[in-house]
């Protein structure tokens, strides 16, 4: 198995061409990543695609084993199927346009059967939007709109752990179902900025009073 430089520390300072030199690190897809780890995902089912390529890699390398169907419509059923046994969130990745409409009869499974599930998908340059002229133009927003949850696009990196992790806590909570991001091709090639990449979550950030109760309002004698 190969080293995953890119969440060793200590490897990447003995490298001799630093990661960010040689390509956009870290990037939208690493953060998607991390953003999963963090809700406990361990299994993920799906087709890696052109568009979505980018945020696969880093969920592979995090960790995350990848169960790749023959064929997207199967990946939603495995998801559920797991979900069902296991009791935890479906987790599903496909890629824009055919690989999206693929998916369609799964999800709408999911939420027939109030099966937790969040599902990501690939989604075409913002320069595009309605004007026909590339490669799978995508429609998620519209095509799963009415047999979800919460279908959202995804456009900029700092809604990425925000929505995401809205998305998990939505499709487990009754009544139970699938929720659906649409993920921007150029977004996931974006690098993460500086100032969002040590915004990781501290356990104690009140110190001793971290298991108080948090008060509303201001103390005036304060």
């Amino acid at each position: 198995m190969m080293p995953r430089i890119e969440y060793d520390l200590e490897a990447q300072k003995k490298l001799k061409v630093p990661l960010g030199e040689r390509e956009i690190y870290p990037n939208a897809g690493q953060l998607i990543a991390q953003t999963l780890k963090e809700q406990g995902v361990t299994v993920a089912f799906g087709v890696p695609g052109g568009h979505i390529w980018s945020m696969v890699d880093p969920i592979s390398r995090i960790g995350i084993h990848t169960v790749i169907p023959g064929h997207e419509q199967t990946a939603p059923f495995m998801a559920e199927a797991y979900a069902q046994v296991t009791g935890k969130t479906g987790v599903v990745f496909v890629t824009a346009g055919p690989g999206t409409s693929n998916a369609v009869t799964g999800v709408q499974q999911a939420l027939l059967s109030g099966t937790p599930m969040v599902v990501l998908t690939g989604g075409h340059e913002l320069v595009h939007e309605k004007m026909f002229n590339c490669l799978q133009e995508d429609f998620t927003q519209e095509v799963m709109g009415g047999i979800t949850k919460w279908t959202q696009r995804l456009t900029e990196i700092p809604q990425i752990q925000q929505f995401i992790t809205r998305g998990f806590k939505l499709a487990n909570t009754a009544q139970k179902g699938p929720v659906v991001f649409n993920i921007l091709t150029t977004m996931l090639m974006q690098p993460i900025p500086a100032w969002q990449r040590q915004a990781e979550y501290i356990p104690a950030w009140r110190g001793a009073k971290t298991g108080e109760r948090i008060t509303s309002g201001g103390n005036p004698e304060d």
